[in-house]
């Protein structure tokens, strides 16, 4: 990031988002001893069915699909570091509009693999927020362990692109 600059983070987002990323703000990046965080807004468009609005939460997002999509697997998968993400997502319900549906909170947790996955939703009247967490604390899988591995990421990538919806009221 020190040699490409933010502009680089920017691009990457761009890359693998079908929406235009703003406001984009890089914090820590000097502190390797802190994590490093990207606040971003996005702006896309929305699906609009009958009196509803389709809204995609995380749509600039890694997890569009699955990367582990073979049944089984001979060689270990090294991820090469340890991962720990958080996402959050606050949508603001206009005033014309009610909740129809938002995904439930869900967790996930694999003591033997290492791997903690959280989906928290926060209703209230006049907003929805949405907390993710995404936690990795291996780095190698074994071939063994390959198809529990490739279970948790099928429910990640579910639960991070799932709709909510709002109906005009």
């Amino acid at each position: 990031i020190n040699k490409n600059g933010v502009k680089s983070i920017h691009n990457d987002l761009v890359m693998k988002s079908p929406v235009e990323i703003t406001q984009l703000e890089v914090e820590n990046i000097e502190n390797l001893e802190e994590s490093l965080v990207l606040k971003y807004c996005t702006k896309n468009e929305l699906e609009i069915i009958g009196d509803k609005l389709l809204i995609t939460p995380f749509p600039a997002n890694k997890y569009k699909e699955n990367k582990l999509k073979k049944d089984i697997r001979v060689y270990p998968v090294d991820f090469g570091n340890l991962s720990e993400e958080q996402l959050f997502f606050t949508l603001t319900v206009p005033d014309s509009y009610e909740l129809d549906y938002a995904p439930e909170s869900n967790t996930l947790k694999n003591s033997e693999l290492d791997l903690e996955f959280s989906y928290m939703v926060q209703k209230m009247e006049s907003y929805i927020q949405i907390m993710i967490k995404i936690k990795r604390g291996k780095t190698k899988y074994t071939p063994d362990e390959y198809k529990k591995l490739k279970t948790f990421y099928d429910l990640v990538v579910k639960s991070i692109n799932e709709n909510i919806v709002l109906k005009k009221i």
